[in-house]
């Protein structure tokens, strides 16, 4: 599972073609896809108006995250067959599992990726989780540190990377791809 800043994670060129990399390994790359930051600001908004007490701004998150999950349910319907075992959680069930370890309220992007690392390890079997980041990134820095507890906690390795223009940053899951092949 490959989670983390949202442009180092979607970029092929920031991350050095990362989901590439991984698959010339032998290992198949679960990129968490862009749509999880919209539904986490809808979300954020809705707590935010509820928190306000403007029941207006409440609704009008309300629908907006309706009309978000009724097209992305469209939509998965559509590619089913192709995506099979690549249902995303909701925020609400990212949410769950990052609350154990930094308050979602927080209002940084660290609480998806600790949660969204966690669903891969706990829901959808992943082996391995790369968090990636851009260098100096403090949500990345944040992430790291508290990596290290989750991955005691469940048994995942979670290899942290850090990109800064430099080549050769993903030579480092090399060996962690190799030996989880090796030991299967």
């Amino acid at each position: 599972g490959i989670v983390g800043e949202i442009y180092v994670r979607s970029d092929p060129f920031s991350n050095e073609n990362v989901i590439s990399y991984i698959e010339n390994e032998g290992g198949e790359a679960w990129l968490v896809p862009l749509s999880e930051w919209f539904h986490y600001t809808a979300y954020s908004a809705k707590l935010r108006a509820h928190k306000r007490g403007k029941p207006l701004d409440a609704l009008k998150t309300v629908l907006t995250n309706w009309f978000m999950d009724h097209m992305e349910t469209h939509i998965y319907k559509q590619a089913r067959k192709l995506l099979k075992d690549r249902e995303e959680p909701t925020v609400s069930e990212i949410r769950h599992y990052t609350e154990q370890y930094l308050p979602f309220e927080c209002g940084t992007e660290a609480v998806l990726t600790i949660g969204r690392a966690i669903v891969f390890a706990v829901d959808n079997g992943a082996d391995i989780v790369v968090n990636v980041a851009p260098f100096t990134c403090m949500p990345g820095t944040l992430t790291t540190a508290i990596f290290r507890k989750v991955s005691q906690d469940y048994n995942v390795p979670i290899i942290n990377m850090f990109y800064d223009g430099e080549e050769g940053t993903n030579d480092k899951l090399s060996i962690y791809l190799r030996n989880l092949i090796t030991n299967k």
